[in-house]
């Protein structure tokens, strides 16, 4: 992909592709940046060495998406270890993985200013306790402190920089941009 972005003309005969005198893809050349995610050992060596940006995601066990079975691996433990891996990968090649960022997919968000009780009828929902619930990646909940505590905490112990909502909801995005947001851009914080 890099020689079609940078090179006037590109042949290669690989596993499973040939290309042929492709011309480049734009006039100019360009350089996107690449995010590449997954959960296994491989996948997070593969994009410590090629990615600007490497989404961390919890292995699925039964080959269906369910955020309940993919806790397990959504942990702050299971994300450090991905870290770790990416990291791997990235010194393999000489990269500096500091200035590579990592990101995960939040699935539900449950924030506000008393979301006791939604996390419980969720974490009960799912077959979790509150605990598991809290220390999963796939789950953003509590009050605005905890939201800032909880980014923090993934931050500092995997290098979580950039993360990803799905479907947070109007009343949980307003959230956010008026009480979470404003809060971790302070000048303040570290």
């Amino acid at each position: 992909m890099r020689k079609l972005w940078t090179e006037p003309s590109t042949t290669m005969h690989g596993r499973f592709y040939r290309v042929t005198d492709s011309p480049m893809v734009s006039p100019e050349a360009i350089r996107p940046r690449l995010l590449l995610g997954g959960g296994g050992r491989s996948m997070m060596h593969l994009a410590g060495r090629v990615a600007d940006t490497v989404s961390m995601i919890p292995r699925q066990t039964t080959g269906a998406w369910s955020v309940a079975d993919s806790v397990p691996d959504s942990t702050m433990a299971a994300m450090s270890e991905k870290a770790a891996w990416f990291r791997v990968g990235a010194a393999d090649v000489g990269r500096e993985p500091d200035a590579i960022e990592l990101n995960t997919m939040v699935a539900k968000t449950i924030i506000g200013d008393h979301p006791e009780a939604a996390v419980a009828r969720e974490a009960a929902d799912a077959g979790l306790t509150v605990a598991e619930l809290n220390d999963s990646t796939l789950y953003l909940c509590g009050t605005s402190e905890d939201v800032c505590q909880r980014l923090d905490q993934w931050r500092d112990e995997a290098g979580i920089s950039y993360v990803s909502l799905f479907d947070p909801g109007e009343e949980q995005i307003a959230y956010l941009a008026e009480r979470v947001i404003p809060a971790l851009v302070e000048p303040a914080r570290p």
